[in-house]
C-alpha cells in the first residue's frame, strides 16, 4: 500500500518536473542534485519567469520530499492488527507470504478543446 502510494506521489511530481525541465533544458534531471548547486541564476539576468518557475518547483520538490518521508515514518508504525483499505477491509497484503495478486488502475481523463477558425 505505501509502495503504491509512494509511486503515485512520484508520478504527481515528475509530470511537473519533467515539463519544467523540458520548458527550460534543464539537464540532468536529477532534482536533488539540481537544487543543491550554489548557483546565483539572477546573477546572469535571468528571465523572470524562469526564477519564479524555479522557487514555486523548488517549493514543490521540498513538500514532495516532506510526504515521502512522512510515508517513510508510517511504514515504520505497522499496526498490530494490519493496514485496512479506506472501505475498512483489511489490506490483502498483510500477510506478505499468501496474498492474491493486486491490480490499482490510475485512471486520468484528458479534454482537449479544438477551436476551430
Amino acid at each position: 500500500m505505501l509502495t503504491f502510494e509512494a509511486l503515485f506521489r512520484r508520478v504527481q511530481f515528475a509530470r511537473k518536473w519533467v515539463t519544467f525541465c523540458k520548458k527550460f533544458n534543464i539537464e540532468p534531471r536529477a532534482p536533488e542534485w539540481y537544487f543543491s548547486q550554489k548557483i546565483d541564476y539572477l546573477k546572469d539576468k535571468v528571465h523572470p519567469k524562469f526564477v519564479r518557475e524555479r522557487r514555486a518547483m523548488k517549493r514543490e520538490y521540498g513538500g514532495f520530499k516532506v510526504r515521502i518521508n512522512s510515508l517513510v515514518d508510517m511504514a515504520k508504525k505497522v499496526p498490530k492488527e494490519g493496514w485496512t483499505m479506506q472501505d475498512g477491509m483489511p489490506w490483502h497484503g498483510n500477510n506478505v507470504r499468501d496474498h492474491p495478486g493486486m491490480i490499482h488502475v490510475i485512471r486520468h481523463v484528458y479534454y482537449r478543446v479544438s477551436y476551430y477558425s
